[in-house]
């Protein structure tokens, strides 16, 4: 239950399912944080805890784009973020693996053999929380591990993932301001 009484109903949970697939043309807002570049925000962060809120679709839209603003962690004194707002259109979705994208080096981009076969996995998740259910993420996984903040160092922290990595953020980069991005 959301206990924080600035926040607008239409972003309380209150037990609505899990709306488990994305859709083409749906929206992903996030809130760009001071230090971080408006055109390149995912150029620095850490690639283990992004997250946004989706629009959902016009026959049921989840939230506006300035939603994202509202703070939902009790803790902080502040009611609504003054942040720009980013915006990752989804324009394709995988049909073999729903909302994931799997991502590889090609022959051009790898420096030995091993490189073609490791491959990091970015997985479109819904994760209501009580003040916001259009609470999303991406996950991402590689080597069969779901990457967090305890094994960030040993797995997309590694140097060994470093141009997968790179791979990765440009991806998502490219995908900022009503550019394409294909899960």
């Amino acid at each position: 239950m959301c206990d924080l009484d600035y926040i607008p109903s239409h972003l309380h949970w209150n037990s609505k399912p899990l709306l488990n697939k994305f859709y083409p043309e749906e929206i992903l807002y996030r809130r760009v944080n001071p230090n971080e570049n408006i055109d390149l925000p995912f150029a620095t962060i850490s690639l283990y805890d992004i997250s946004f809120n989706r629009s959902g679709i016009s026959n049921n839209m989840l939230c506006e784009r300035e939603d994202v603003l509202w703070n939902v962690d009790p803790e902080k004194d502040i009611e609504k973020y003054n942040l720009e707002i980013s915006e990752i259109i989804v324009k394709k979705l995988n049909l073999e693996v729903k909302d994931e994208k799997v991502i590889r080096l090609g022959k051009e981009e790898s420096i030995n053999e091993n490189d073609l076969n490791i491959f990091i996995i970015l997985k479109l998740t819904h994760k209501p929380i009580d003040c916001n259910y259009s609470h999303s993420t991406i996950v991402f996984s590689v080597e069969g591990k779901i990457v967090d903040n305890v094994n960030y160092e040993y797995t997309l922290g590694s140097k060994k993932y470093k141009r997968l990595i790179i791979k990765c953020r440009k991806i998502l980069n490219d995908a900022i301001l009503k550019k394409e991005i294909s899960f």
